[in-house]
């Protein structure tokens, strides 16, 4: 009788390894090769350690929501290439509103969206699908500020940049009518509030916080075909802030917001309306293209990393 060749053996620590760096749609299929993939794959340290090797290597994806309404998404790296797709609808397991206006996508974070409805708020994971409804104040059928505390002079959206170990706002005080950027920071469960540049114009209103090449930084519209880029070359400190590049549109591209940059640094921006434009590291204008082109109104986004983790139970510890 023929020996049977023994199966290849492969260490506990090595199959991690190898799994960790793997897409979520292949490892949500990966569940069902055997039991100890399966508790391997559903453990919240096997997530957490997916997700840091993730956001390492800048796997971005942005989040569209249409005006049909519909969710598609797209990789960030796949933009602007010969590997480009059409964006991939996505079918959230929560009801969309018949009208896109009855819509938001308000913020993303750790892979996670918020998004909410007239009547209703959601915490989604899109890789997975992963859903927790968030429930409304009692006689509120909608929600206009958020923010923490109480008597706080600053109004502020929910989230818009998450840097450094803290959830950052550009946020308005209107008590010195100014803006600046309130920080709270996730492990000291506290709130600091981190000046804008001294030659910041307040009286600038389109604006926002993100994340560019590692660094907290602010872009601000001087005017529609101008887009200032700050950057805080040391983080909490206002003298380091540093104007680092003037961006400018052409033609008919008007009203650039910035979204993201690249791996290979260049700098993306939605026109607000059905497409995005992309500049060189250096401000140069590359390339516009338009995503979603049955919209009507235009479309909204959010940056998202594929992620593995969901958010503990009501008698779960997080």
């Amino acid at each position: 009788m023929a020996e049977v060749d023994a199966p290849p053996y492969l260490p506990d620590e090595l199959i991690t390894k190898i799994l960790v760096r793997l897409p979520v749609k292949s490892l949500i299929r990966f569940k069902s090769v055997c039991k100890s993939w399966f508790s391997l794959i559903s453990d919240n340290h096997f997530a957490n350690s997916h997700f840091q090797v993730t956001a390492a290597t800048h796997t971005l994806r942005i989040l569209f929501l249409t005006a049909t309404p519909e969710f598609r998404y797209i990789a960030v790296d796949s933009l602007f290439t010969d590997d480009y797709n059409e964006p991939v609808p996505l079918n959230p397991n929560f009801p969309l509103p018949e009208f896109e206006f009855d819509l938001e996508i308000k913020a993303s974070c750790r892979g996670f969206i918020y998004v909410h409805t007239c009547s209703e708020a959601y915490i989604w994971n899109p890789s997975t699908g992963f859903l927790r409804q968030i429930p409304f104040p009692p006689n509120v059928s909608n929600l206009i500020f958020y923010g923490f505390g109480k008597s706080s002079p600053f109004v502020y959206p929910l989230v818009e940049s998450v840097f450094n170990g803290a959830i950052h706002w550009l946020a308005f005080n209107y008590d010195t009518h100014e803006y600046l950027v309130v920080a709270f920071e996730l492990v000291e469960r506290k709130l600091v509030e981190i000046p804008l540049p001294d030659d910041f114009d307040h009286g600038y209103t389109v604006c926002g916080l993100w994340v560019c090449r590692g660094f907290l930084s602010l872009w601000v519209m001087v005017d529609e075909d101008t887009v200032d880029i700050w950057v805080m070359k040391e983080y909490k400190v206002q003298s380091s802030w540093t104007k680092t590049l003037v961006l400018t549109t052409y033609d008919t591209i008007h009203n650039v917001s910035l979204v993201c940059c690249t791996t290979s640094g260049d700098i993306v921006g939605t026109d607000s309306r059905t497409g995005l434009v992309r500049y060189d590291e250096e401000g140069e204008f590359l390339e516009h293209t338009y995503y979603c082109k049955d919209s009507r109104n235009g479309f909204r986004l959010a940056m998202y990393t594929e992620s593995l983790l969901s958010l503990p139970s009501d008698n779960e510890e997080a």
